[in-house]
């Protein structure tokens, strides 16, 4: 989860989209203004993911769920 201070979306989007360890970017509507999915190999790779999003301008946040085990992925299909 990421937080900004200010209209940061081109920003965030941008820089996320630039690094292969974020599988997905969103903007939400909530407690955070993003929703990104990073795949790192291990602490030192996120917190290189974590490092680079703190230097785009507007991020002031970010709050960090790690998956312990992964229990299904599905993709979902709309009409």
């Amino acid at each position: 989860l990421l937080d900004t201070e200010g209209w940061a979306r081109d920003h965030v989007f941008a820089a996320a989209g630039a690094d292969p360890r974020v599988e997905e970017a969103h903007s939400v509507a909530g407690n955070s203004n993003f929703l990104l999915k990073v795949r790192a190999a291990g602490p030192d790779g996120l917190e290189e993911v974590l490092r680079m999003l703190y230097q785009v301008p507007g991020v002031v946040r970010t709050r960090t769920i790690m998956v312990l085990r992964r229990g299904f992925e599905r993709g979902v299909s709309l009409p």
